[in-house]
């Protein structure tokens, strides 16, 4: 994923860019348990306070 993420990243994306389900690219690598990519996330500006899901 840390390829993926650093290719969407040099294509332009947005680091806290949403998924159509709301998960980011920081969310899909810490729940993947991908510390190399969430630590590349986050030197790069990702936020961590994001939320994919909201409290009823």
């Amino acid at each position: 994923m840390h390829t993926i993420a650093a290719q969407l990243l040099g294509s332009g994306a947005a680091i806290n860019d949403t998924m159509s389900d709301g998960q980011t690219l920081l969310h899909m690598a810490i729940k993947r348990q991908d510390s190399k990519s969430a630590l590349f996330l986050l030197e790069h500006q990702a936020d961590i306070n994001v939320r994919y899901y909201t409290y009823l």
